[in-house]
């Protein structure tokens, strides 16, 4: 695994494509607006689902961030051992989980529902807790954790 340590004090793990922006380093995620403000800038205008793993530190600050997956204009496959590979890479100790909706309705479909619920239980076994899943659109965004369903 190359591992290169970047001046402040981020890691660029470049054989797990995990992108580290310094517009975005220490920048702390604490709102879902926050994240759904993010995400938007970075699947503005793409026409395909695009699943994100925002890093945090103990203290909140976004240490890096993942493209976990891309899909298909109405869904995306996930699988819980690649969100966790790269928040243990990136010495993680929360995720916030997030993705786009090309339609433009944030509502989450049965499928991004049982996805959340496979990521919470993942992440209480390892010891990495997701605190929060957002789905994004141009009609607005959907935060598990504001809805209590994290």
């Amino acid at each position: 695994m190359t591992k290169k340590k970047t001046n402040n004090n981020l890691y660029e793990f470049r054989s797990r494509r995990i992108k580290r922006s310094f517009a975005y380093e220490g920048h702390k995620l604490t709102q879902p607006y926050d994240v759904a403000q993010l995400l938007l800038r970075l699947t503005d205008e793409l026409d395909r689902e695009h699943f994100f793993a925002f890093f945090l530190s103990a203290r909140g600050a976004l240490i890096g961030f993942e493209t976990v997956a891309v899909g298909g204009l109405s869904g995306v496959e996930v699988h819980p051992r690649e969100v966790f590979r790269g928040a243990m890479l990136a010495g993680a100790f929360a995720v916030i989980v997030a993705h786009n909706h090309p339609s433009g309705n944030p509502e989450p479909s049965e499928a991004d529902r049982t996805l959340t619920r496979r990521l919470v239980e993942a992440g209480e076994l390892i010891g990495i807790p997701v605190f929060d899943h957002i789905i994004a659109g141009f009609e607005g965004s959907y935060s598990f954790a504001q809805q209590n369903q994290i």
